[in-house]
């Protein structure tokens, strides 16, 4: 081999490895940029049963406005209704039911600042019919 191929040879493996590096780093960034709720967990809903108008708490991870921005209640026949947040404290949050919500169960969904989706977090209860 020639000293100016063994010169070269090192450089082209440098460039090759940095540019297997960016080309891996990028779809790795876009995966975890794009990932929906990062951290926030629900893992109980308290009380299992609630009325329209009633506060429900939900404990888990990362319940707070920094991770949470709205919280839906997904009715059975997939209709959404955005709740009123009556307080977060990072491990549980307070919410009221909506007015309008339908008896019957209801999963929970939660919607992460700047993001457009919804997680479901596959956590349910169920809603009373109202007092009447």
């Amino acid at each position: 081999m020639s000293p100016a191929n063994q010169k070269s040879t090192p450089r082209i493996n440098r460039f090759f490895l940095t540019s297997v590096l960016i080309l891996t780093a990028i779809p790795a960034w876009k995966l975890f940029a794009t990932l929906p709720v990062q951290g926030v967990f629900i893992d109980q809903v308290m009380p299992a049963e609630a009325r329209p108008g009633d506060v429900v708490m939900v404990t888990g991870y990362a319940l707070d406005a920094e991770h949470i921005e709205d919280i839906y209640l997904i009715s059975e026949d997939a209709n959404m209704y955005r709740v009123e947040i009556i307080s977060e404290s990072g491990k549980d949050l307070r919410f009221r039911v909506p007015a309008r919500i339908p008896a019957g169960p209801v999963h929970i969904a939660v919607k992460a600042p700047m993001r457009p989706e919804l997680v479901d977090q596959m956590v349910y209860f169920k809603v009373l019919d109202p007092v009447g």
